[in-house]
């Protein structure tokens, strides 16, 4: 058992799906949804040492659904409530990837559907970043210590624009 002197408080959260992960040095952790109906639209992402330091919030426009490492730092996936968002964190620097949401065609869910991009995962090939959001794959790299989008491919067939 760890001596007291060892533990540390942290920041509370009020929420139920809170999501953690070890990334080199540091605890990431942030308030996410669950499969239910989402209730987390935004949220902040704590970056805490596991050496004696500060902690930092970062704050995210989205919600802290998942976290992979990836060095020097992770890649945080989360949604808005309409976009799926990977946020790319650098334990010192951040960047992110974001849909258009003025390219959202409804297609009655042929090509793209909540239910399958929700879950999808960042590509990692070779020093390659891609990321599925809705109907659009885009590739991004890092750059000056921030991740930055390279290109994008819209797929969505040629049909209905949702109006919002």
């Amino acid at each position: 058992m760890a001596a007291g002197a060892r533990y540390r408080a942290l920041a509370l959260m009020k929420g139920y799906v809170t999501h953690n992960r070890f990334v080199g040095d540091h605890l990431l952790y942030g308030l996410g949804n669950g499969w239910g109906a989402q209730a987390v639209a935004a949220s902040a992402l704590h970056v805490v040492p596991i050496e004696p330091g500060p902690a930092t919030e970062i704050k995210l426009p989205h919600g802290v659904d998942r976290i992979e490492p990836m060095s020097p730092g992770a890649m945080v996936i989360g949604a808005d409530g309409n976009d799926l968002h990977f946020s790319g964190i650098r334990l010192g620097a951040a960047g992110s990837l974001s849909a258009r949401d003025e390219t959202v065609i409804d297609d009655g869910c042929k090509a793209s559907c909540v239910d399958w991009y929700g879950n999808a995962r960042p590509l990692f090939v070779g020093d390659r970043i891609f990321a599925l959001l809705g109907y659009e794959l885009v590739e991004g790299s890092y750059r000056d210590g921030r991740m930055a989008e390279v290109r994008r491919s819209n797929f969505a067939p040629a049909s209905r624009v949702l109006a919002r």
